[in-house]
Order: structure tokens, then sequence, then C-alpha cells
């Protein structure tokens, strides 16, 4: 009997070091999440400086990715990750107005990205690209409840705008992609119009 309440001592000891080891994991790759983000136009961000409080402040990054920051004022972050943007706001601190400042950049609202997806599709309509990965045209199609039995598969279209404002259109066989084991992927974009026609027959 007390080798088996040994045995469970030692099974809950384990069982409690792994759970604390899992809890660490998942922080360290939480925080490493957070850190590695890349700031984007409508984020909002809590800026802080350590035992500066007048500076503390609620932000939202602009359209063009700039944003306004107290004494040093607009600055462009879109586009840098939290990291990078927060050393990038010491170094500018640092330079001319807080000697060795202790800056906090966290976000607090992420912008939204999407995707619409139309045509033969369950549930057309807004498909939300995930904040901490990329979303792939076959996970949409899923998101969108999957394909009717009437759909297209094999001549989807993706409709895309340019950085410089062109349009220009994919065509897409899907049905290759899932049927393939290791078929390509086609990563999709904020704004982009996915469309799924009717088969003919």
């Amino acid at each position: 009997m007390l080798k088996f309440r040994n045995l469970q001592f030692f099974a809950f000891g384990l069982g409690g070091l792994l759970a604390a080891f899992l809890s660490v994991a998942g922080q360290d790759s939480s925080q490493n999440l957070f850190q590695n983000y890349e700031l984007r136009p409508f984020d909002a961000l809590a800026f802080q400086v350590f035992q500066e409080p007048d500076l503390s402040q609620q932000i939202r990054i602009d359209s063009d990715g700039t944003a306004n920051f107290p004494l040093v004022g607009k600055v462009r972050i879109g586009g840098m990750t939290v990291e990078e943007a927060t050393t990038y706001l010491f170094e500018r601190y640092n330079a001319d107005y807080l000697v060795n400042p202790q800056i906090s950049l966290l976000v607090t609202e992420y912008a939204p990205r999407e995707v619409q997806v139309l045509g033969q599709v369950n549930q057309p309509g807004p498909v939300v690209i995930p904040v901490d990965r990329e979303l792939s045209l076959v996970e949409a199609i899923a998101a969108a409840s999957g394909a009717t039995r009437l759909a297209n598969l094999r001549d989807v279209s993706v409709r895309r705008v340019l950085e410089d404002g062109r349009n220009v259109t994919f065509d897409i066989d899907v049905q290759e992609m899932i049927t393939k084991e290791k078929g390509e992927t086609f990563i999709l974009q904020h704004k982009d119009i996915i469309f799924i026609p009717e088969r003919t027959f």
C-alpha cells in the first residue's frame, strides 16, 4: 500500500512538472507570437514608459502605417513587428528625450483581415484571416462550410487588388489541390475575393 501511495505521489509529481513545463512553454510560444506580430494599419496599441505615466497612451495606427507618439510625434511602424517597433521607439526616446527608457508596446485590438468567399459554398460571405497564421484557399472554402454539390472546384477564381491599385485574377484548380497529397497551397491576402462557379453539365 505504501508503494502504491509513493507511486501515486511520484506520478502526480511528474504530472505537475509536465503541466508546469507545458504552461511555461505555452507562455513562451504566445510571447514569441506576439513579439513577431507584424503591425498593420488600424491596429490599436497600448503604449507605456516605465515611471513616465504622462506618456502612457492608447494609439491607433493610421492607414498609411504611421502612428502619433508623445514627444517624438508621428513615426512609421506599420510593417514592423512589435519587437522591432519597441526597439525603434526606444532608440527615438533614448536619443533625445529619456535616459534608457523602459518601453512597453501592446496590441490591444487587431485590425480585421478577411476575405470574401462567394458562389457555390454553403455559407458565402466573409472569412476572417487568423492573426497568428496565414489562410489558404482550401481553408477559406472549408470555413465557408465547404463547397456545394454543384460547385466547380476546377475553375475557382481569386481576385486581388495589388499595392499599386491594379486588379489581378488567379484561376485555380482547387480540386487538384485537394486530390494531391502534396499539392500546391494558395495563400490568401486581405480583401481577396474568391468565387466558386457552378458546374455546367
